[in-house]
């Protein structure tokens, strides 16, 4: 939902208005960035009195993102693609990364992997330090990046 409305060309009323966009190509592995730094001006937004502004005035936008082990992607593809390519749509997750820091310019970046033989077994890599952890860690994580694997890719 757009928050200004839309301005009809022939009537000039405004109006309440939505927009959508589709995707109409799919690469075998979907990666979503999520938006964590928000740059300019902090004074809008609810998270802005606990955001520790940077050197180029970026401030980390913190809180947990809900995401799935599994994705479908097909409401959000075109008519043509779903028909012609994917069967049904399916991603699923085999790689989270994290950032820990208050801004862009500074921090720690943590990946949670999926193991290539166990696909249950989920790996927090923190530079030398490789550890076990159980997905609920993996799903609760407040992620920068998810990386996806396209199940049914052509």
């Amino acid at each position: 939902h757009l928050d200004s409305g839309y301005k009809c060309e022939k009537c000039g009323k405004t109006g309440k208005a939505t927009k959508t966009s589709q995707l109409a190509s799919i690469p075998p592995i979907l990666t979503l960035h999520l938006k964590r730094f928000r740059y300019g001006s902090m004074s809008s937004g609810p998270r802005s009195a606990r955001a520790e502004v940077g050197p180029s005035g970026s401030a980390k936008i913190e809180g947990h993102v809900n995401f799935d082990n599994i994705l479908n992607i097909k409401p959000y593809l075109t008519d043509e693609l779903t028909k012609t390519t994917f069967k049904t749509g399916i991603c699923r997750l085999f790689a989270v990364v994290v950032h820990n820091g208050k801004n862009s310019h500074s921090g720690h970046y943590v990946a949670y992997v999926l193991s290539l033989k166990n696909n249950k077994q989920w790996w927090k890599m923190d530079d030398a330090n490789v550890v076990q952890v159980d997905a609920r860690e993996v799903l609760a994580c407040e992620a920068y990046m998810l990386f996806y694997r396209v199940v049914d890719h052509p």
